[in-house]
């Protein structure tokens, strides 16, 4: 009785040593056999911005299996290979981060401009994009407004796609700008300024300058106001 209890616990043991040796060599990797590939890129898109004047941008990423790469230009108006990959394609590296160098040409549009680029490995994609800066511009329609000695409602226009800085001079009080033009940035595009001129009760011509300011830009606009016996 007590060899067949024995023989009995054995053959439990056995088994349940059989069915582990059984799980561990299902979830082994065969001789030869590819693993998963893993591609993730850690970089972001606002790692991405390239300036105006043209530069580089480095996409990191991580791809364990061989990989391509390739880019492709956000917009259809944009005729130029302005912005190219330094290389296409790589070995997998299953430790350390792979680098894909982009390089852009100066921007000399009026708006920003973007690629995308993806990265292929096996049946797997990864993309991110590529912004680079706009050319900077503001532009003043009309130097110059010559403005009776009653005082009136100016409309000057510029086009612009910057948020500019309005700095009427320090010593001037007989100019206030009336308009509720944003401060934002946006398409190259006209825009018009309201300024309220007060009368001019000096008896002498008045002269000032109205400023528009980005970084280092800075274009001005001149008011000319006559005296009221000049109007006479």
């Amino acid at each position: 009785m007590h060899n067949i209890k024995m023989k009995k616990f054995l053959f439990y043991i056995a088994l349940a040593i059989g069915t582990i040796a059984c799980d561990t060599q299902a979830d082994a990797v065969l001789p030869g056999a590819e693993k998963a590939p893993k591609l993730n890129i850690v970089t972001t898109e606002k790692d991405h911005v390239i300036e105006t004047e043209g530069g580089s941008t480095t996409v990191k990423f991580l791809s364990t299996n061989d990989w391509t790469a390739r880019i492709v230009l956000d917009s259809s108006k944009d005729n130029e290979d302005w912005c190219v990959l330094k290389t296409t394609s790589g070995i997998g590296d299953e430790v350390n981060l792979i680098e894909l160098k982009v390089v852009a040409n100066a921007n000399p549009t009026y708006e920003n401009r973007s690629a995308t680029v993806t990265i292929t490995s096996g049946n797997y994609n990864k993309s991110t994009k590529i912004t680079q800066k706009q050319l900077d511009a503001l532009t003043i329609l009309n130097p110059q407004y010559n403005i009776t000695a009653k005082g009136e409602v100016v409309n000057v226009e510029i086009k612009s796609n910057v948020a500019s800085d309005v700095k009427i001079d320090s010593n001037t009080d007989w100019v206030k700008r009336v308009d509720n033009v944003a401060s934002e940035t946006r398409a190259y595009a006209p825009m018009v300024y309201r300024f309220e001129v007060a009368p001019n009760t000096t008896g002498a011509e008045r002269q000032t300058d109205i400023h528009f300011v980005y970084k280092n830009i800075d274009e001005k606009v001149t008011f000319i106001q006559a005296a009221e016996a000049d109007e006479e």
